[in-house]
C-alpha cells in the first residue's frame, strides 16, 4: 500500500488504481503485492489512477570508467546488505549511475543528495574531493580502501562505515558503526554511535557521545568529551578531557597482562565536569604527566600507573565529595602529588608511592585555604625523602582498617598534619614527622617500624 505520510491517516491500495502493469497482482484483499522479487522503480500515479513499475539493475557510466559514455560498468546486487556495488578504478573525470543501460532512470548531482537527471559526478582518480557525504538509512555502508582518498568531510549518520586503506580528511560519526583498520583518518569525530580503531592512524580521535575503542593502530590525540572509551591496545601519544566522559585502559581478550606509554593525560576546559579513568588489574599506564582538574571525577587504578612528573587533581566550584576521588586495588607511582584549590578530595584502597617531589598545592589553581584529603584503607610509600606543603593540605585518616605509611629508608614530613577518627599504621625503618600546631588525630597509632615524630610546624619544636 501507499500511505500520504508515515501513517494510516489515508492510504492508496491495489483498488484506487484502475490501470496496473501485469507484475502487480492481489490476493489478499486491498494489499498489493509483485511478482517477481527485484529492485524496482515504481510509480504511483494517483491523479491517473495508474501504477506502473520498472526493474532495474544498474552500472556506472561517464569516461571516468573504461566504457565511456558508450557502455556501463555494470553493478552487482548484494542482497545481504542490500546494496549495488562494484570494483572500478575512475580516471580524473565524469560519471553516473544509470539503469538498464538506458537514460530513462539516471542518477548524479552529488554523493549526498542523488537526484533524477542529476549532474555529472567528477573526482580525481581514486579519491572523493570537496564533498561531504552523508548515509542517512540503517542499510548504508561504505569502505574506503586501497589508494583512495577523501578530501572533504565522510558524515555516516547510519549504517557502517569502515576504513581499511587511502585516506580522509575529516570522518564525523553521528550514529553509524563506524571502523578504522588500516589508512590514515586525520580528524575522526564520534558524537553517537559506535567508533573502533584496530588499525591505521588517526591524527586526532575525539569521542563526544556514544562509545570508542582503540584496540590497535595508533591515535596521536586522543579527546574526551562524552560518552565511553575502551582501549584495550594500540598507541595514543596524548589524552585531552575537554568535558565529562569515561576513558577506560582494559586488557584485550585473553591477555592477562599488558602496558601502556602516552605523554600525558590533561583537561582543556576549567569546568565543573566528571571525567572518570579507570586502569583494570594486570594493565600498566605509564606517562609523564596526569592533570585533572576543576571537578575531577573518580581514578579508578586497579592495575599499576606510573606517572615520571606529576599527578594533579583539582575540584570544581562545585567542590563535589563524590567526584574528587582515587580509589581502587592497584599500585600508583608518582614523583609528585599535586592537590588544587580549596575542596575535600577522597584517596582509599590504592597503594601510592610518592617520591621526591611529595605532596604539593597547585598554585594555578589554588584558590586559598585548606584542603581536606580524606585516607581511607590506603597505603602511602615513600620512595625518596619527601614533604608536604604547610598550613595547606590536611591529611584526614577516616578508615578503622588504617592509613598506612611506609617511609622505607626514607624520612617523610606531613607539615600540614593528619587528623580524624581513623587508625594510622607506620611501618619502615625511616622517619614519619607530623607537623602543624595542632593534630586531631583519636583513632589508634601504632609504629611497627622506623621512628614517629609529632612537633608544632609554627614553633618547629619537635616531640618525638
Amino acid at each position: 500500500k501507499f500511505t500520504k505520510e508515515r501513517n494510516w491517516n489515508g492510504e492508496y491500495n491495489f483498488n484506487d488504481f484502475a490501470t496496473k502493469d501485469d507484475i502487480f497482482f492481489n490476493n489478499d484483499g486491498s494489499n498489493i503485492n509483485i511478482s517477481e522479487e527485484g529492485f524496482y522503480q515504481i510509480t504511483a500515479d494517483v491523479a491517473a489512477s495508474k501504477l506502473s513499475a520498472v526493474k532495474t539493475t544498474w552500472g556506472i557510466i561517464g569516461p571516468a570508467q573504461a566504457g565511456g559514455w558508450d557502455s556501463d560498468t555494470d553493478m552487482t546486487w548484494n542482497a545481504a546488505d542490500e546494496s549495488w556495488t562494484a570494483t572500478v578504478e575512475l580516471a580524473a573525470d565524469e560519471f553516473k549511475f544509470r539503469a538498464n543501460d538506458d537514460w530513462g532512470i539516471n542518477v548524479g548531482g552529488s554523493f549526498d543528495n542523488l537526484t533524477q537527471d542529476g549532474g555529472n559526478m567528477k573526482v580525481a582518480e581514486g579519491s572523493i574531493a570537496g564533498n561531504t557525504i552523508n548515509f542517512n538509512t540503517a542499510e548504508s555502508s561504505l569502505e574506503v580502501s586501497g589508494t583512495a582518498a577523501i578530501t572533504g568531510t565522510l558524515t555516516a549518520n547510519q549504517g557502517s562505515t569502515s576504513i581499511t586503506g587511502g585516506s580522509v580528511a575529516t570522518l564525523a560519526a553521528t550514529g553509524a558503526e563506524v571502523s578504522v583498520s588500516g589508512g590514515t583518518v586525520a580528524t575522526l569525530n564520534a558524537s553517537a554511535g559506535s567508533v573502533a580503531v584496530s588499525g591505521g592512524s588517526v591524527t586526532t580521535m575525539e569521542v563526544s557521545g556514544g562509545t570508542g575503542s582503540i584496540s590497535g593502530g595508533t591515535v596521536t590525540t586522543l579527546k574526551v568529551s562524552g560518552g565511553t572509551t575502551n582501549i584495550t591496545g594500540g598507541t595514543i601519544t596524548t589524552v585531552d578531557f575537554a568535558n565529562t566522559g569515561n576513558l577506560n585502559f582494559k586488557l584485550a581478550e585473553g591477555q592477562s597482562s599488558t602496558s601502556y606509554t602516552l605523554n600525558s593525560i590533561s583537561y582543556t576546559t576549567r569546568d565543573n565536569n566528571e571525567r572518570n579513568v579507570t586502569i583494570d588489574s594486570g594493565v600498566s599506564v605509564n606517562l609523564a604527566t596526569l592533570n585533572n582538574g576543576w571537578g575531577m571525577g573518580t581514578l579508578t587504578v586497579n592495575g599499576e600507573l606510573s606517572v615520571s612528573e606529576s599527578l594533579s587533581m583539582a575540584t570544581g566550584s562545585n567542590n563535589s565529595t563524590t567526584n574528587n576521588v582515587i580509589t581502587g586495588s592497584g599500585t600508583i607511582n608518582t614523583a609528585k602529588l599535586i592537590i588544587g584549590n580549596a575542596g575535600t578530595y577522597n584517596i582509599s584502597g590504592v597503594t601510592m608511592k610518592i617520591g621526591a617531589g611529595g605532596i604539593k598545592k597547585d598554585p594555578n589553581n589554588y584558590w586559598g585555604g585548606y584542603t581536606k584529603t580524606n585516607l581511607g584503607a590506603v597505603l602511602i610509600e615513600a620512595s625518596a625523602d619527601w614533604e608536604s606543603d604547610v598550613d595547606t593540605l590536611k591529611l584526614v585518616a577516616t578508615d578503622s582498617a588504617s592509613t598506612v605509611i611506609n617511609t622505607a629508608s626514607h624520612t617523610v614530613d606531613l607539615k600540614a598534619g593528619i587528623s580524624g577518627t581513623g587508625n594510622l599504621t607506620k611501618t619502615g625503618e625511616g622517619t614519619l614527622k607530623i607537623g602543624s600546631k595542632t593534630n586531631a588525630l583519636s583513632g589508634a597509632v601504632e609504629v611497627s617500624g622506623g621512628s614517629l615524630s609529632f612537633y608544632n610546624t609554627e614553633a618547629d619544636a619537635s616531640t618525638t
